[in-house]
């Protein structure tokens, strides 16, 4: 009987331990909310002390973006999926796949505060963005 015992304890254990990795797995395994991949960054000859920033933004399913804003100036266009920019001040931006929009906001202050939210449960919100700013300025500011 206690070989019975100790193997059903062995095995327990052995489960709990298989599931405790598939879980830790499968949470690991989570898309971020937000995905930014750089693609270009370049000084531009003949503006000096300019660079442009050329990357892509993913906001996962139901993902929203803390408030921030962009030194410089932004130009973004929507990819695929659909959602809102809500900035400061303005009525919401309905963001749909060929949407563009451009923002400026002078490094010396903050302007143009806004946050992002993909209204979808199950696709991403994906944009193209390239940014023009100061050189050395981060491309995102978020509020404290």
């Amino acid at each position: 009987m206690n070989k019975k015992v100790g193997a059903l304890v062995a095995l327990s254990v052995s489960a709990g331990i298989a599931i405790g990795i598939l879980v830790n797995q499968t949470v690991g395994a989570q898309p971020k909310p937000i995905t930014r991949i750089e693609l270009l960054n370049v000084d531009l000859e003949g503006l000096q002390g300019k660079e442009a920033h050329m990357y892509t933004v993913e906001l996962a399913p139901g993902a929203l973006t803390p408030r921030h804003w962009h030194p410089g100036h932004y130009f973004a266009y929507v990819l695929e999926g659909s959602g809102f920019m809500e900035e400061e001040g303005n009525a919401p931006i309905s963001l749909q796949p060929g949407t563009p929009y451009y923002i400026y906001s002078d490094a010396s202050k903050p302007a143009y505060w806004h946050s992002g939210r993909n209204s979808s449960q199950t696709r991403s919100l994906k944009m193209f963005v390239v940014l023009i700013s100061d050189k050395g300025q981060p491309i995102t500011i978020f509020d404290k």
